[in-house]
């Protein structure tokens, strides 16, 4: 699997550091309270590694939310966090909002609606950096990413992703920790990026370090 140079590396984790910090600020507003996100770390790992090390290092269970998406560049990037935390956050938003809602439908929607604000974020980030365009699918839900079959609270099977690239040739890890001043709450966050060819995307990274250095 690809690996980035140190600089299109640090091109690249800059470029996600502005993504988190719009959404940060996105979801202070929705939330009416200070939401910070701390600037991500970086692994390379395969899709089954990425599995292994959520479970290890999130803990439990882990829930994804994933959009797809095609353009100059073709790829899935996931919101990964513990799957006890999901609809916790999704409470926690409504609650800001004056809204004691407790049916799973509606706190799925917004757990989707706060995933979708922060990966396009970062998706927006990258789009106008490297001058590429990106057509987003719908934000669908991943109940559970362990790899045996457990029940879970999710039970539409329509919400289950079905991938789409059998295989990639560059997986980025990035994980942060996302906060909210809502009874102190905290969680382990991480996005993960596919991306089945890097050709273009590794040309506009490129390209783009230079625009900083020349």
């Amino acid at each position: 699997m690809a690996e980035l140079d140190p600089l299109t590396e640090d091109a690249l984790m800059e470029l996600f550091n502005i993504g988190v910090s719009r959404a940060a600020t996105s979801l202070s507003s929705l939330a009416k309270r200070e939401v910070s996100i701390t600037p991500p770390n970086i692994k390379y790992l395969s899709r089954n590694e990425m599995i292994d090390y959520a479970i290890e290092h999130i803990g439990g269970e882990v829930t994804a939310m994933g959009i797809e998406f095609e353009g100059n560049v073709d790829g899935h990037i996931q919101l990964l966090l513990a799957r006890q935390q999901a609809l916790p956050i999704s409470k926690l938003m409504l609650m800001a909002q004056g809204l004691e809602i407790n049916d799973k439908s509606i706190l799925r929607e917004s757990l989707l609606e706060t995933s979708n604000i922060l990966l396009n974020a970062c998706l927006g980030s990258l789009a106008n950096s490297l001058k590429v365009r990106f057509e987003t699918q719908v934000p669908k839900l991943i109940p559970s990413i362990k790899k045996q079959d457990i029940a879970h609270d999710f039970d539409d099977d329509d919400f289950c992703l079905d991938w789409q690239f059998s295989e990639i040739s560059l997986g980025v890890l990035l994980q942060m920790d996302l906060s909210i001043q809502i009874d102190d709450f905290n969680a382990k966050m991480m996005i993960y990026l596919e991306l089945p060819s890097t050709t273009v995307f590794e040309e506009r990274l490129s390209a783009f370090v230079k625009r900083l250095t020349s």
